[in-house]
């Protein structure tokens, strides 16, 4: 899967869900997004860095394990912006029209 798509997917995902009472933990996974773990854990890094998210954090254990810690996700204001106005963004947001995005949360 292209990284933006991925990142695209995971960002719809973290606003689709940021209002429920509870956050299914065990939704959001490489699993869940069709992707090999170390696509997941990158993607997720590289939207932490640019400060998209609160809530999620990325751990590196001592045997070189990456944990993920998550206490009710949100999108920042970037990650908003992010999602309404890069042109990459809105290509794939074309591209996944078909898409059915309340099937991310089910």
């Amino acid at each position: 899967m292209e990284k933006f798509t991925l990142i695209y997917r995971i960002l719809r995902f973290i606003e689709l869900t940021a209002d429920k009472d509870e956050f299914d933990a065990s939704a959001f996974s490489e699993k869940h997004f069709d992707v090999t773990k170390n696509e997941f854990l990158n993607a997720l890094e590289m939207i932490i860095d640019a400060k998209y998210v609160k809530g999620v954090e990325l751990r590196e254990a001592v045997d070189w394990r990456i944990d993920l810690f998550i206490t009710r996700p949100k999108l920042t204001l970037d990650g908003l912006k992010f999602l309404a106005t890069d042109e990459v963004m809105k290509r794939e947001a074309q591209s996944a029209k078909g898409f059915n995005l309340n099937s991310l949360i089910t």
